[in-house]
C-alpha cells in the first residue's frame, strides 16, 4: 500500500532537489531553512509508514533507519545554503527520524491520515516550487 507513493515521494523530492541545487546562490537564509525543514518531516514520515508496514516487528530497526535516512537528507537538503542551515538540517532530521516512527505505528492502518498527509507533502512542494520560481526568475 505505501510502496508506491514513497517511490512517488522520493522522484518528487529528487526533482525538488535538482530544482534548488541549480538555484542555490540565490535562496535566501530562511529559505534554506524551511525547505530543509520540510522535507526531512515529509521524507522521514514516508519512509517511516513505508518501514512500519514492509517490517511491522522490528520497530528499533525502524527507528534507526529512520534517523540515519533523516539525517542524511537533513545534510543532503542543508548543504545547498551554508553551514547554519546544514545543522538545522541534520537536527530536524534526526528529531523527526524519532518521531515519525511513533507517529506511524499509531496511525498506520488509518489510510485516510495517510492520504491528507501526501496530499499536504504534494501542495506544499508545489507552492514552494512556484514561489521560488517566480521569486528567483527562470
Amino acid at each position: 500500500m505505501y510502496t508506491i507513493p514513497f517511490i512517488v515521494d522520493l522522484l518528487l523530492i529528487s526533482l525538488f532537489y535538482l530544482f534548488l541545487r541549480r538555484r542555490k546562490k540565490v535562496m535566501g537564509l530562511s529559505a534554506g531553512m524551511n525547505t530543509a525543514m520540510f522535507i526531512t518531516l515529509f521524507f522521514s514520515l514516508f519512509l517511516s509508514f513505508f518501514l512500519m508496514e514492509q517490517f511491522p516487528f522490528n520497530y528499533v530497526q525502524n527507528v534507526l533507519l529512520s534517523v540515519f535516512a533523516g539525517l542524511m537528507i537533513g545534510w543532503l537538503f542543508g548543504r545547498l545554503k551554508d553551514e547554519q542551515t546544514l545543522l538545522i538540517g541534520l537536527a530536524n532530521g534526526a528529531a523527526m527520524g524519532l518521531m515519525t516512527p511513533m507517529f506511524a505505528g499509531v496511525v498506520l492502518f488509518d489510510r485516510w491520515i495517510f492520504y491528507i498527509l501526501q496530499l499536504l507533502f504534494v501542495c506544499t512542494l508545489l507552492s514552494l516550487t512556484l514561489k521560488k520560481k517566480r521569486m528567483w526568475g527562470r
